[in-house]
């Protein structure tokens, strides 16, 4: 069986009968993120609330920020009035959705909440109620990792901080945890990652920077697990604070910052192709997220981690790089044995190669990605998901597409690329984005 990541509008079986929910007693302030440790507001009296729906203006007018529900966790809360918003994830049996209660000037959720399920069960929200999106301790970013792991990132603002400019971010790490007959999401560890701050410790920055690492074993409380197949688990730092993150199944990236021997990550981010069961990719990333620290000695480095724990890792060689990472390309032509198509509308159709092997496109009027994996002059373009509106009856979405999807090597001379994809060849040109 294979625990599928989903981002959008898949459908899954409905598992059992929904058990009602609510927050705690708990104010919607900043804080929740300054308690040590962190309290938990989600217990098993659940009920979700009824709410006013938004109008039908309203939702016309901010139709672009408004998702239509396909999960069955979705029609249990559209049910109640709430209105979905942004990507839904699906991890396996588990799904994170976030609704709001209505929208500002700009289109922007007012009274957003963000929910956990289990099936159909609900564990629990990722705040302890309502925010807008002005308030301390916003949620801008969640990432779930697996059926029982997931992080989301918090803008928090100071009185003088304008919306777009929070003056630091902060990271709080979940666990979806068995609760009798039930599922209960509990916060467990935040960190987090100041911009404005100048205290970063170049000499020991320097020793991580250009080096990649392969993962070997986990030590903590449950004691030691060792990583089987450790070549497929990279940790890469970059020269530039980036990194780049390889697993049994998906690639990643985000940054990291060091401060004498403590260590950070944020935000770390990766592709979401379907992993078989049992796989440690959920495992990897979610400890990842909680680093304190780390040590370099005889060759390996060991992470401290927040619960502490201990990541060791041993050297490894750095990856091949093909020249496609972090471009952008524009869709010029196809040929092949039939016919050459010259795109009328370059600007409409575009490819980005982002770090990490996740790709990013524009089909016409559809937007979407994927990933991809590219060694030598071969090239693997996988798990593409796209919006679907129609885009006319003239429109070249669908050859676009297909081209891609069976992408077998490339080319880059200059400013070109050239996609060989089964008998058509797709010309591509460089672009700033």
């Amino acid at each position: 069986m294979f625990q599928k990541f989903i981002k959008i509008k898949f459908i899954f079986a409905i598992f059992a009968a929904i058990l009602p929910f609510s927050f705690n007693a708990f104010a919607q302030t900043s804080q929740w993120l300054d308690m040590k440790p962190l309290p938990n507001w989600n217990s098993r009296k659940r009920v979700i609330l009824e709410t006013k729906k938004i109008s039908a203006s309203e939702l016309k007018r901010c139709s672009t920020s408004v998702r239509q529900p396909s999960l069955p966790q979705d029609f249990i809360l559209t049910k109640m009035n709430w209105t979905l918003t942004g990507a839904a994830q699906v991890f396996g049996n588990t799904a994170v959705i976030t609704t709001a209660e209505g929208f500002d000037g700009m289109c922007r959720p007012l009274k957003f909440e963000t929910y956990v399920f289990v099936g159909n069960r609900l564990a629990g929200g990722l705040t302890p109620g309502p925010e807008d999106s002005r308030t301390d301790g916003s949620v801008i970013n969640v990432n779930l990792y697996s059926e029982t792991d997931l992080s989301a990132e918090f803008a928090r603002y100071r009185d003088s901080d304008a919306l777009c400019c929070p003056y630091k971010t902060e990271r709080v790490t979940y666990k979806v945890k068995p609760d009798g007959r039930n599922f209960l999401l509990v916060p467990e560890f935040k960190s987090g990652n100041d911009p404005n701050d100048e205290s970063q410790d170049s000499e020991n920055s320097a020793t991580l920077q250009n080096t990649v690492w392969s993962w070997q074993s986990l030590r903590n409380s449950s004691g030691l697990t060792t990583v089987k197949n450790s070549e497929k688990f990279t940790l890469e730092f970059a020269t530039d604070g980036k990194i780049s993150l390889r697993t049994d199944c998906n690639r990643g990236g985000g940054t990291y910052k060091t401060n004498g021997e403590n260590l950070t990550f944020s935000p770390i981010f990766s592709t979401k192709m379907g992993c078989p069961a049992g796989l440690m990719e959920g495992v990897y990333f979610s400890n990842l997220q909680t680093a304190r620290s780390y040590k370099i000695q005889n060759g390996s480095l060991q992470i401290k981690l927040g619960d502490g724990g201990t990541m060791k890792f041993s050297a490894s060689l750095k990856e091949e790089k093909t020249g496609l990472e972090n471009t952008t390309w524009r869709w010029e032509s196809s040929q092949n044995s039939r016919n050459k198509l010259t795109v009328d509308k370059p600007e409409n159709f575009w490819i980005e190669f982002k770090r990490g092997g996740e790709l990013g496109m524009k089909a016409d009027c559809n937007g979407g990605g994927g990933n991809y994996e590219a060694s030598g002059n071969n090239l693997k373009i996988s798990s593409l998901i796209r919006t679907q509106m129609f885009c006319g009856e003239k429109s070249h979405d669908t050859r676009f597409v297909r081209g891609l999807e069976n992408a077998q090597s490339f080319s880059i001379e200059g400013n070109t690329l050239t996609i060989k994809s089964g008998n058509d060849t797709m010309k591509f040109f460089k672009v700033s984005r």
